[in-house]
């Protein structure tokens, strides 16, 4: 699993060095809060399911024509749940469709992206008495393809510089695994995400 991450890491700055020379191209910083929604265990496990952390995003933007746009995003979601402390890091990885719709001093921006999933249990494990075992950590991973709507509302306040707010829904289907039984509530994973974000423009 560190070896995907850090392909991915090492494929996305690769990406951008390479595109970063064109004055149409940008890179967006982005803070969001995760928020588990569905019929499903993210959002209902143990009647109270995984409560949002945080999440952070790049999303860089390496074509344009005319008012559309495609690129790269990459965010790192972070959950918990509070029943056995399990920490829950979903890394995801997409190509990006966008479509400006341009106003005075204001852009409405519809996307659409599609790519894939990784998700990262960690859990302390504990004996049949309920006590932690020093230095023994449940791990468990799971991944598959994922999909995202979304839509910003960027402010023109600078020419190269620019802030953003965003509203995004990501639905992913995890693979089959003989480790759970392969039913929706298991394998369909659904969040929200409100943000904020900061974009940049390249010069050439």
């Amino acid at each position: 699993m560190k070896k995907i991450f850090s392909t991915l890491g090492i494929t996305f700055i690769v990406i951008i060095n390479s595109f970063s020379q064109n004055n149409n191209s940008k890179l967006a910083l982005e803070v969001r809060y995760p928020m588990p929604q569905g019929d499903n265990f993210i959002n209902r496990a143990f009647g109270t399911g995984y409560s949002g952390e945080f999440d952070f995003g790049l999303d860089y933007t390496f074509y344009n024509n005319s008012n559309f746009k495609y690129g790269l995003i990459l965010y790192s979601s972070y959950l918990n749940l509070k029943v056995g402390d399990v920490d829950l890091n979903i890394i995801s990885p997409k190509v990006k469709f966008e479509y400006d719709i341009n106003i005075t001093k204001v852009s409405i921006i519809p996307q659409l992206s599609v790519g894939y999933s990784f998700l990262r249990f960690k859990a302390p494990l504990v004996d049949q008495f309920g006590n932690l075992i020093p230095s023994i950590v449940y791990k468990e991973n799971h991944e598959g393809l994922s999909i995202k709507a979304a839509t910003k509302l960027l402010f023109f306040n600078h020419k190269n510089l620019n802030f953003y707010v965003s509203i995004s829904y990501e639905f992913t289907k995890l693979r089959e695994k003989d480790t759970f039984d392969n039913i929706k509530y298991n394998r369909n994973v659904e969040l929200i995400y409100p943000g904020l974000g900061i974009q940049w423009k390249f010069k050439k």
